[in-house]
């Protein structure tokens, strides 16, 4: 009995030890736009979301790929699957991953299966991760990979960020075959995920995530949305598990959760937040605000120089997003008489002089247009019986302009869908309104401008947010070229 018992024992040990070592947990983190992180003792290469758990390959050995299971409680399960090739015994490593629905679509090095192709795709089983199906050729710096429902797509990864080669945003067909190329917005894509809204672009080169809007690629190009600059020194993979996004950390070997917060004023439009220095600001303002922090906390970091000049204009646009003039006013006066550097004076100065509380608008803009671009030179308004009423002058650069009816350049094949236009859009919110206001021009000339426009009749009393964007499609001597580019303006009535 007593040799039953101690074997019985011991295989009880084994088998919780072997249980507990592949639990993790979700922790706290410091950063301020990415709260929550597990630690995963993995460095992560792409990833996706099935549905039931993230998957994702491995940068080191074992290779292949790991299965992180939502448990209970912020528990999770870890899973490590070697993929091996049958013929050669190799473990392979995979640098893109997407999910379709049935099935795993990776990308990964031809040489695993002597292919004359730098990089191919291949389809491995749902369930035993094995590799099924070499697909077929895919671009040779093609690193990241995500499945919107209808198509694929990928992004470029340079080797480095001086190297001299295309860069491109790749559409596909459901069986991989190229549709088209776009403009990418970076060179290092190591993330990329659809959370049926924007799809995401994370680049290692300069730390940013870009939210695209590809809804309408198939009769125009990608637009980027918003373009964020994260706290995550190293990250690779990108995924979307029904409600959170989530970043692979290669330094720390984490998987860390975006700050939920954040990522719903993302999906409903407000894009004020450029870094994790504004997310920090407007915690910081939220505690003031409860009275958790004193005010001479709040201004430390204005006082400080924590808050370099260039991004001031940010965070006070971060701060007008959320809460009244006269709140901001309040810190920005004190700020002024306390500091000294010239400076961040002229900044604060700038953006004090910008608080707007009488209903009227008053934008100037002293700088000319760029040739390449398309720029709002003036926004006046004013209340008129209870109407928000505007004029305006947008200008379109040499480039642009002569771009509009310039011939298609013989490197454009004929049948690529591609038009040429200068629009812009204006979207007026406020939380007094219960819909958004939104008008849009069309105009081919090198200036458009309107007079005594009635954008919003019985106007409430609030704070509203003007955001202009603009748009143009034009041709260059060798290319079809694109410009995307904004202005909003807040004003309180």
């Amino acid at each position: 009995m007593l040799l039953v018992f101690v074997a019985f024992a011991f295989g009880t040990g084994w088998f919780a030890n072997t249980y507990y070592a592949n639990r993790l947990t979700l922790n706290d983190s410091d950063a301020p736009d990415f709260p929550a992180a597990i630690e995963i003792e993995a460095s992560p290469a792409g990833m996706t979301w099935d549905g039931q758990r993230f998957i994702f390959s491995n940068r080191v050995s074992p290779w292949g790929l790991v299965q992180i299971t939502p448990l209970e409680n912020g528990q999770y399960r870890k899973k490590s699957i070697p993929v091996v090739d049958d013929s050669e015994l190799q473990q392979i490593s995979f640098q893109g991953i997407s999910w379709n629905g049935s099935s795993l679509i990776a990308l990964t090095s031809g040489e695993w299966f002597q292919s004359t192709h730098k990089k191919i795709f291949v389809e491995l089983d749902a369930q035993t991760h094995k590799i099924i199906k070499v697909i077929g050729a895919a671009p040779d710096y093609a690193h990241c990979l995500a499945w919107d429902g209808q198509n694929y797509w990928a992004g470029t990864r340079l080797h480095t960020a001086d190297q001299d080669a295309e860069t491109a945003l790749y559409k596909f067909d459901r069986d991989l075959k190229l549709l088209v190329s776009f403009d990418s917005p970076g060179k290092g894509c190591q993330g990329m995920a659809w959370d049926g809204k924007y799809l995401w672009w994370g680049d290692i080169f300069d730390d940013t995530v870009t939210l695209l809007d590809i809804i309408h690629s198939a009769s125009r190009p990608p637009a980027i949305s918003h373009q964020y600059q994260h706290s995550i020194e190293q990250h690779s993979g990108i995924a979307f598990d029904g409600k959170d996004i989530w970043f692979g950390d290669v330094k720390n070997q984490q998987l860390k959760r975006l700050q939920q917060d954040l990522y719903f004023d993302w999906l409903g439009g407000n894009f004020s937040i450029k870094n994790p220095s504004h997310l920090a600001m407007l915690d910081k303002f939220d505690m003031y605000q409860t009275g958790k922090l004193d005010l001479d906390d709040l201004t430390e970091p204005l006082l400080q120089g924590k808050i370099k000049t260039t991004e001031i204009p940010g965070y006070i646009d971060t701060l007008r997003s959320r809460y009244s003039n006269d709140e901001i006013r309040q810190i920005l006066v004190i700020v002024l008489d306390q500091i000294s550097t010239e400076s961040i004076r002229i900044v604060l100065k700038k953006e004090l002089e910008a608080l707007i509380d009488s209903g009227e608008i008053n934008y100037h803009s002293d700088e000319t247009v760029a040739v390449d671009s398309v720029k709002m030179m003036y926004f006046t308004a004013t209340i008129e019986n209870d109407n928000l009423v505007a004029s305006w002058k947008v200008e379109v650069g040499d480039d642009i302009y002569s771009g509009l009816d310039a011939p298609r350049p013989q490197q454009i094949p004929d049948d690529y869908d591609f038009y040429t236009f200068v629009q812009y859009t204006i979207t007026i919110r406020s939380a007094a309104m219960e819909n958004a206001e939104e008008y849009e021009y069309d105009f081919f000339e090198n200036e458009d401008i309107q007079k005594n426009v009635i954008l919003l009749e019985d106007i409430s009393p609030g704070e509203y947010e003007i955001v202009i964007e603009m748009n143009a499609q034009y041709y260059t001597f060798s290319s079809a070229s694109h410009y995307n580019g904004n202005l909003t303006i807040k004003a309180r009535y």
